[in-house]
């Protein structure tokens, strides 16, 4: 016996067989007819679709055989692919030398005499197998039988094919129906989290969500090919939505926030990206896409939070301007009683003496300074003018002149970092304050002041003395600082002390709220 050669493709050849998805499937009827239709028209009890694989020849379809598959060495099938354009036809296997002794010729009670094979191709021509007839003693097939064998086995190669194509498409059908399941899912969780529009070129509403005809309180209907004018709350003039349009279709994304006033008459706010879908022929854009988040509550909370710093501010103001009034109220009674005397004086022509102006010349610097003074202290006009950093330097300038204190002060850090002009004061009025409690405490005023800024707690204030401060002086400042920390409640801030290097330097960190710093992102 000579078992069959591999062709030098057979890998190739396998991996397409492998493609077609029909090794060791089911019996199909349609197979099993031409099978059937093979044996009769030759007159053979034994027809077969086999199929070469990489070591066994396996039957798609069998007619009066058993076995589902024979080992690729011991078969006919496996020698009649070796020249896949023609048919192999074995008059009587006894007397070929590659079968005489083939198990199958010899070995059986029915033995292969007679094998008629027609080679089954690929849409590539590669070879998978054959359709074959078979039977148990010599015989000749007429013209006829052998060209219906042809036709047949064409027969076989289109079934092959319209298989492989259904199995495709099943495939393909089940994808999609998988990405479409998920598209759905997708769906309805925009329509649940986001408001989303698309409009035409002209800005007419080509298509909303459930969530946007939630929201505007619009239907389908009455939103199709209306403008969003028709949801316009009037906040913003024409030439903001110019300036808008004008953006879109240069191409450019768009984001901003957006007040609109839906069906009932109530108005909405939204934070609005609007992305436009840009021609490839043309490079301009044909539609865009408007997606939404609703921040009313957003926007009602800034405005609650906003409106409780005004009213804690104007508190503030009230106990500073109390504070103020208090003072001058004393300097002025005092003031008035000095005047009365010298009234009083003049009235019994006595003489005015000396002292008497020079006190009241001393009384009304007082006064004057220490209004000054207090009106420094609560807004210095720097700080509106020029910035805290200027401020500062005024404010450790007063202190050196008046109190011969030396204190070195960097503030280069926090240039790194700008903060609000709101919060500007509150971090200027905390540093005055501090300053005014360590004077009261010890007019040996020596200290280097660093200014540090982070755009994820505040700011830091460090202040290192150039003398020992013992934990009990610590335990003095930290109470005082109430004052201190009422003024940053005004704005949701807060603050913590830590001393180190033996009791040398302490450092007071300030935590503002993130509304204080200053964004980048532009919202309208």
């Amino acid at each position: 016996m000579i078992e069959p050669k591999k062709p030098l493709n057979d890998q190739e050849r396998l991996e397409e067989l492998r493609s077609y998805h029909i090794l060791d499937s089911k019996k199909e009827l349609e197979f099993d007819n031409l099978a059937n239709l093979a044996a009769d028209i030759c007159d053979a009890p034994l027809a077969f679709i086999s199929l070469i694989d990489e070591d066994r020849q396996w039957f798609k379809s069998k007619i009066n055989f058993d076995a589902a598959e024979l080992p690729r060495s011991e078969s006919f099938c496996g020698h009649a692919i070796l020249a896949p354009e023609e048919p192999m036809i074995i008059e009587d296997a006894r007397k070929d030398e590659r079968f005489f002794d083939n198990p199958n010729v010899t070995k059986t009670e029915k033995p292969t005499i007679f094998y008629a094979g027609i080679p089954l191709h690929s849409a590539n021509n590669l070879p998978l197998g054959t359709l074959c007839v078979v039977d148990h003693k010599p015989k000749k097939l007429k013209e006829f039988q052998l060209n219906a064998l042809k036709t047949l086995a064409k027969q076989v190669e289109q079934l092959l094919e319209l298989r492989k194509a259904r199995i495709e498409i099943e495939k393909n059908h089940f994808s999609l129906k998988s990405q479409y399941q998920k598209l759905s899912t997708y769906q309805q969780a925009i329509d649940e989290a986001v408001i989303f529009a698309i409009t035409d070129y002209d800005n007419k509403i080509i298509h909303a969500n459930k969530h946007f005809k939630r929201v505007s309180g619009y239907s389908e209907k009455e939103l199709i090919g209306e403008t969003l004018e028709l949801i316009d709350s009037g906040h913003f003039d024409q030439s903001f939505w110019d300036s808008v349009e004008i953006h879109l279709k240069s191409g450019n994304v768009w984001q901003g926030r957006v007040k609109y006033r839906n069906k009932s008459g109530d108005s909405y706010w939204v934070k609005s990206t609007i992305v436009p879908l840009i021609d490839e022929n043309t490079n301009h854009p044909v539609e865009f896409f408007h997606i939404q988040k609703d921040i009313s509550e957003i926007v009602k909370n800034e405005q609650e939070r906003v409106n409780k710093i005004i009213y804690k501010h104007e508190k503030n103001n009230e106990d500073i301007s109390h504070s103020l009034r208090e003072g001058i109220a004393q300097s002025m009674a005092g003031l008035s009683f000095h005047l009365t005397a010298m009234e009083s004086q003049i009235q019994s022509g006595k003489a005015i003496q000396i002292d008497s102006i020079l006190t009241l010349k001393e009384i009304l610097k007082d006064l004057l300074n220490e209004t000054n003074n207090l009106a420094f202290d609560i807004m210095p006009r720097t700080l509106m003018k020029e910035g805290i950093l200027e401020s500062l330097q005024s404010y450790f300038g007063k202190l050196k002149k008046e109190n011969n204190t030396h204190i070195e002060f960097d503030p280069s850090l926090v240039k790194c970092f700008p903060i609000e002009k709101s919060a500007e004061i509150q971090v200027y009025r905390t540093i005055v304050n501090i300053f005014d409690l360590a004077l009261k405490r010890d007019s040996r005023l020596k200290a280097k002041v660093k200014l540090f800024s982070t755009p994820l707690i505040g700011f830091y204030l460090r202040i290192e003395q150039d003398y020992i401060l013992d934990e009990q002086k610590i335990k003095l400042i930290i109470p005082l600082l109430k004052n201190i920390e009422k003024q940053l409640i005004l704005v949701d801030g807060s603050f913590e002390v830590h001393s180190s290097n033996n009791f040398k330097s302490f450092e007071l960190k300030v935590m503002l709220p993130e509304e204080f710093t200053i964004h980048n992102e532009v919202e309208v």
